[in-house]
């Protein structure tokens, strides 16, 4: 039995995408809908892979308001390994990102914190520039969400709302600093 269970888990291409969603987020239930939003992954394709995931036994599903929802199931013998591989990607994907970050001009700072480093914070992303629009920051965003197959708490600000704002102890911005943060960009000095 548990060798078949390993022959349709990864007999797919698509698999590893969809299973990828629901271990950035262990603990959400995700409809059809979102998983194809950060999958990029036809909804027809996305709707066969769940089917066979729920097969296997490695996803649940629930219905609620005619809505079908899908989650992990925490029973799954192969649960925590297949929890594990994914964690083995997390340095892959924090370099990805660093790379789309980087590749944008204007940006002085980056930080990182939060889900990035498994740690609380008011934001995952803080990204301080000068002659960014929000257009550009909100495509950035939306890539690296499909990138991390989930949504980021994030925050974009000036230069000089940024110095202010630190000149001032302002709460939000003093919260990010004392916890851990990356700082993938930093253009600007400060203490």
């Amino acid at each position: 039995m548990s060798i078949k269970i390993l022959e349709n888990l990864f007999n797919s291409k698509i698999r590893p995408t969809v299973l990828k969603v629901f271990f950035a987020n262990p603990s959400k239930d995700f409809d059809i809908k979102e998983i194809v939003k950060f999958s990029k992954i036809s909804k027809k394709a996305v709707e066969a892979e769940l089917n066979k995931l729920t097969r296997i036994g490695i996803l649940k599903k629930k219905i609620q308001k005619r809505k079908r929802y899908y989650f992990l199931n925490e029973d799954f013998i192969f649960k925590d390994e297949l929890e594990k591989m994914f964690l083995k990607l997390q340095p892959l994907l924090l370099k990805e990102i660093e790379n789309k970050i980087k590749k944008l001009k204007g940006i002085e700072l980056c930080i990182l914190s939060g889900y990035f480093l498994k740690t609380s914070s008011p934001v995952d992303l803080l990204i301080v520039g000068r002659n960014i629009s929000q257009l550009e920051i909100s495509r950035l965003i939306k890539k690296l969400e499909v990138d991390a197959s989930r949504e980021f708490f994030w925050s974009y600000m000036s230069e000089d709302e940024f110095k202010l704002r630190l000149q001032m102890n302002d709460k939000f911005i003093r919260e990010i600093l004392s916890r851990p943060h990356l700082k993938v960009v930093n253009k600007i000095s400060f203490h």
